[in-house]
């Protein structure tokens, strides 16, 4: 600040000079200060006095109105508030959803100076982004003039104004609040005016660029409401199949708002399965057997009447008459004579046992079956015949047998009549050995006992001990076959053993050299089964020189299994075991000793 003792200036002219917030004189009267502020933003860039003593003032004036009120919401889904499907949320879309100011900027430049206005825009304090510059670049739109001015509308800036008085308006609008905007919305006018100092004995001007500033606000309302539906309005039905509607009454989903038809169909009353009626409604009752089913429907409750399995229960005017439905004859019916030749059928709505004959050569069971001959019961003409129907040419047989027995064949039908030597045993069976001696083992070729059929490496076994203790100890490295090899591929089990405590089938070569044995039959044939794998693993190998070839071991073993005899399991399993125990070639590194 300068004064007349401290400025080369005139004598009696007081300058200020204003960065901002502006000074004013202190002869200016209190009263115009504060109504000025209220009005608009004013820089004063100087002051002088005229002639007269008057002061005389550089400046310009901003200001600034903005509309209200400015709604927040801008459809019916920005609202909440609705309760229930009875009410909806409204938005009020017929007001101002953006906001809409203008900002003037004035010359006051009591000298004449032409006030040139270099920008103009907004700052809007938002939840978002408290310095949000509208527009984000450039400034705003003119919307008016006024005076002498270079401005002109939907010009662009820098324009001035030439003369006091002279004015240029901007519209500010376009931005679209949200609800978490403080309210009111915060909008403050900014424009950077510069004096041009150009008016004909102007003094103490400041030709600076000077920054003015007015702030004005948007009060902000939500803009929704809620709106009852109408009454009678469909809302969701809670409780289906009952017999009322749901509607709104008020604002609120009533369950019950209103009685369906009479005779519209039900669930809230469980329809009872099987009786006469259907549930329906009766003055908004369900009623569960309201609508009565056509007569001859099937039925199944509040049977009346005696049942009868050649009738069935059906409907009669709303009641479930056992015997309403006739089945049709020859429908079939309970059959207290099974077996015999004849079929239960109904005739006339009666279960008649003799009611057909079953055709001829069916099987019966009311005439026993002779067990081993050759023939089945079958029915002839309705009776029960016991060898009606012949078996099979070759089925096994053991009743009625004629001719002579054959060890290397075995009992079979022929035309229905059991020969004794009918059937093969398969080749390599083991037979009666009348030539003891090592070199050959005796067997069934072509179903008669050859006693050369298969040469004999004679002198060495290995122990089934030996072969176990192998497998578990030294990965099996002797064996000539994979110890998990199932017994059943190389011997053949007969059913006479199926039924022991070990399945014999499915057991491995190893396990099969653990089973233990016993005095009956199973017992028997597991002492077998273990000496003859120890037997096969002797015949199988490349070194050990065994009584028996492997193809010879399996026929005679298989023939010993198939007779079923405890005496013939034990005759070969000592036989064997005797052939195992000649001496091994072999030790448990599987290095073998034979040259």
């Amino acid at each position: 600040m300068t004064n007349d003792r401290s400025c080369p200036c005139r004598p009696g002219v007081l300058t200020v000079t204003n960065t901002g917030t502006t000074p004013l004189p202190r002869r200016l009267n209190l009263r115009l200060f504060l109504s000025l502020s209220l009005v608009f933003g004013v820089v004063f860039f100087a002051n002088a006095t005229s002639a007269f003593g008057q002061i005389l003032l550089h400046g310009a004036g901003i200001q600034k109105s903005c509309t209200s009120p400015v709604i927040v919401c801008d459809a019916d889904a920005d609202c909440s508030g609705a309760s229930g499907e009875c009410q909806d949320n409204k938005c009020d879309t017929s007001g101002q959803h953006t906001t809409s100011c203008v900002i003037a900027v004035s010359n006051l430049d009591d000298f004449g100076d032409t006030i040139r206005v270099n920008s103009a825009f907004d700052i809007l304090t938002t939840a978002a982004n408290p310095t949000l510059r509208n527009p984000a670049a450039g400034n705003l739109q003119i919307i008016a003039v006024s005076g002498s001015t270079t401005c002109t509308v939907g010009g662009s800036l820098p324009c001035d104004l030439l003369t006091k008085g002279s004015s240029v308006t901007f519209a500010s609008s376009g931005y679209n609040p949200t609800a978490a905007d403080p309210d009111p919305l915060p909008d403050q006018g900014n424009s950077q005016v510069q004096d041009l100092c150009n008016a004909p004995g102007t003094t103490g001007c400041n030709p600076n660029p000077q920054n003015i500033q007015f702030g004005a606000s948007s009060d902000l309302v939500t803009g929704c409401s809620v709106v009852n539906k109408a009454d009678s309005t469909a809302c969701t039905d809670s409780t289906p199949g009952d017999c009322k509607t749901a509607g709104c009454e008020s604002g609120v989903c009533v369950q019950n708002h209103s009685n369906v038809a009479d005779s519209t169909a039900c669930t809230s009353t469980a329809d009872v399965a099987g009786d006469c009626g259907t549930p329906g409604c009766e003055a908004g009752v369900c009623v569960a057997n309201h609508v009565h089913v056509p007569d001859s429907t099937a039925c199944s409750v509040g049977v009346t009447g005696t049942p009868s399995e050649c009738a069935t229960p059906g409907c009669e005017s709303g009641v479930c008459v056992a015997t309403h439905i006739p089945k049709a004859d020859s429908t079939t019916c309970t059959d207290t004579t099974p077996g015999d030749c004849k079929t239960a059928g109904c005739e006339s709505g009666v279960c008649v046992q003799t009611h057909a004959n079953k055709s001829d050569s069916t099987v019966c069971t009311s005439t026993p079956d002779v067990a081993g001959d050759c023939g089945t019961p079958g029915c002839e003409a309705g009776v029960c015949v016991a060898n009606h129907i012949p078996v099979s040419d070759s089925t096994p047989c053991s009743v009625g047998v004629t001719g002579t027995p054959d060890e290397c064949k075995t009992p079979g039908c022929e035309a229905g009549v059991c020969v004794a030597a009918h059937i093969n045993k398969a080749d390599s069976t083991a037979c009666t050995d009348t030539t003891p001696e090592c070199g050959f083992t005796a067997g069934c070729e072509a179903g008669s006992c050859v006693q050369n059929h298969a040469p004999q490496s004679c002198g060495q076994g290995c122990t089934p001990g030996f072969w176990k203790a192998n497998a578990d100890k030294k990965q099996s490295n002797a064996w000539p076959v994979n110890p998990n090899t199932k017994l059943g591929t190389v011997f053949t089990i007969p059913a006479c053993v199926a039924s022991c405590s070990q399945n014999f089938a499915n057991l491995t070569l190893r396990q099969a050299l653990s089973l233990q044995g016993g005095n009956d039959l199973c017992g028997k044939a597991e002492i077998l089964l273990r000496i003859a794998t120890g037997s096969y693993l002797n015949a199988s190998s490349s070194c050990v020189q065994f009584n028996l070839n492997a193809p010879a071991l399996v026929a005679e073993v298989n023939g010993i299994l198939a007779s079923c005899d405890a005496g013939q399991f034990t005759t070969e399993s000592t036989k064997l075991d005797g052939f195992n125990n000649l001496g091994c070639p072999l030790n448990q590194q599987g290095q073998c000793s034979n040259p």
